[in-house]
């Protein structure tokens, strides 16, 4: 319990430490049961993860503290094996770090002024005990003490960041407190584990507190603290995003959706608040980047090369089912082909490996989508709202390249809506731009001789024009992944005549796609007439200049 504890320490040498103790496991192992694999596994079923933890502590060397939590979080996530030991690790960890969050949320304020002013959404209430606890060493048995509520500046920042590594440490290692059926690892156990720890591990599987991390977690995504709002924001987007353990991503998207779902009152109309905007904006971005770590994987799996000291790589859409085994098997056993479904060996001497895809789990993905997709739609026509638009489109271009892995109910519903939704964006903000437009024209009439910066006023009617055309593009990009193959089915309103409906379906968007070329097509000739007129001026000047000159010297000769 106490080596991964100290895994996520601010401490490197100290996390160093950690990692190279790991290996002692399996040299005990390897000593009471060397000529029995089957023992081997059952008394430690990690022995593969252990001895590359170890490995990795005399690799890392000399790099920075965020690499060697970014290859710490990497080996976690391959942990799948539940033992007494890493769930209650994980269960300490979990405390001490919603301590840490509600200490963050609320900095600087004083405890004592927790009690009259109460708390807020974006600054949960900590108690003083509470407080006195986490910052005055209370929950120091695992990290660094601190010296009092007063702490220097320096303490604050080092509070932060064992935060974000305790954050890390929860993503990569939750599923191990998943109550998942048959689990391997989960048998075989002795029965006589103990731990060294005072806190209950609960037994009941109805219980999952990874849901309830994870739920905390969202709810940070609009944390308001002046100092710490904005960093706590982007670290949950990275962690939840890239670091998260592929067996808690049915979670991850349940609890998205019961935020969202908040967004809408009883009628289904839409809640728009800058706080809603502000969580749908940072979820999408949570969600594209589970989609596409697929991918990013691969690339950078390429760019690495062929592994020599660690297992087989990892990847966020594929989760390896790794059985024990020995440094020497590890490396015959490493691939970075993240689509590679070859199984070598059990044991330790070769890694037995299986292709499962958490993504196929997750059931609430059509609702949640198209209601991120109503709420975009249900935005203001200021400049900011166009770039959330943007990042929805993408976000379903992501959504559709994991097509293959992905679970739908109603798939051509779905899809059809969706085309039906973005393609009201595709120049559909042409009343917006002309509404945006109005109020430089009025901005620009009231300016002259009133103060008004007529220049500011026409740059934001250039800046929307600008972002209405990415909008366009992004729309059709979208549209594209969702329209291939995919049968057009017009609403059931409409289906009085059944072909005659998908004729003016087709035709609808058909005229739209023209109309879009016939303008991008206008846009280039204009940009090609400025440019043409750009080069008459400039060749203008030179011979207008020489003129000048001349005339200038036979003035001075005549004087």
């Amino acid at each position: 319990i106490v080596f991964f504890i100290y895994l996520w320490s601010i401490d490197p040498e100290a996390v160093k430490i950690a990692m190279s103790c790991f290996a002692l496991f399996a040299y005990e192992a390897d000593i009471r049961f060397g000529f029995d694999e089957a023992a081997v596994l059952t008394l430690l079923p990690n022995y593969n993860i252990y001895m590359e933890l170890s490995a990795a502590s005399t690799t890392f060397v000399t790099t920075g503290r965020n690499a060697l939590q970014k290859k710490i979080l990497s080996l976690l996530r391959r942990i799948e094996y539940a033992t007494p030991g890493n769930k209650q690790a994980w269960y300490d960890t979990f405390v001490s770090q919603q301590h840490l969050a509600k200490f963050l949320a609320i900095y600087p304020k004083r405890v004592d002024d927790l009690g009259s002013t109460g708390s807020t959404a974006s600054s949960p209430s900590v108690s003083a005990s509470e407080a006195s606890g986490f910052v005055g060493g209370g929950y120091g048995k695992f990290g660094k003490r601190r010296t009092g509520v007063h702490s220097s500046e320096h303490d604050i920042e080092d509070v932060f960041h064992e935060w974000a590594n305790m954050t890390g440490f929860l993503c990569a290692l939750g599923s191990v407190w998943l109550p998942v059926k048959n689990r391997p690892g989960t048998h075989g156990i002795p029965a006589d584990t103990r731990r060294t720890s005072m806190e209950p591990v609960s037994s009941d599987l109805h219980y999952c507190p990874v849901t309830q991390f994870i739920g905390d977690s969202l709810k940070y995504l609009v944390c308001q603290n002046e100092k710490f709002g904005i960093q706590i924001q982007r670290h949950i987007q990275d962690l939840l995003g890239h670091e998260l353990n592929p067996l808690c991503y049915p979670i991850l998207f349940d609890q998205i959706k019961i935020q969202v779902d908040k967004f809408f009152d009883a009628n289904g109309q839409v809640i728009c608040s800058e706080q809603n905007t502000q969580f749908i904006d940072n979820v999408i971005v949570i969600m594209r980047s589970v989609f596409e770590m697929k991918a990013q994987q691969a690339v950078q799996n390429a760019l690495e090369g062929p592994a020599t000291t660690t297992g087989s790589t990892n990847t966020l859409g594929i989760v390896p089912n790794n059985n024990a085994g020995s440094p020497s098997s590890v490396v015959n056993s490493s691939s970075n082909d993240p689509n590679s479904s070859s199984t070598s060996g059990s044991g330790r001497n070769g890694s037995q490996q299986t292709n499962e895809n958490p993504l196929a789990n997750v059931n609430s993905l059509e609702q949640l989508v198209l209601n991120i997709v109503r709420y975009a739609r249900q935005l203001d026509t200021s400049v900011a709202a166009v770039p959330i638009r943007i990042r929805v489109c993408q976000l379903v271009e992501s959504m559709m390249k994991r097509r293959d892995d992905l679970s739908f109910r109603q798939e051509i519903k779905f899809r059809n809506k969706l085309v039906e939704y973005l393609t009201d964006w595709i120049m559909g903000n042409s009343h917006q731009f002309n509404q945006v437009h109005a109020l430089g024209q009025s901005a620009a009439g009231v300016g002259v001789g009133s103060g008004v910066n007529v220049t500011t006023s026409q740059l934001v009617v250039d800046q929307y024009q600008h972002l209405a055309r990415e909008l366009d593009q992004a729309s059709m990009e979208a549209v594209a992944t969702l329209l291939h193959s995919l049968p057009l089915q017009p609403e059931e309103s409409d289906r009085g005549d059944l072909m005659e409906a998908k004729s003016q379906l087709f035709l609808k968007y058909f005229t739209l796609f023209m109309n879009l070329l016939n303008d991008c097509g206008d846009d280039l000739n204009d940009d090609q007439s400025s440019l043409s007129d750009h080069q008459q001026t400039n060749n203008e000047r030179p011979t207008s200049n020489i003129t000048n000159q001349t005339q200038q010297q036979q003035q001075q000769q005549q004087q």
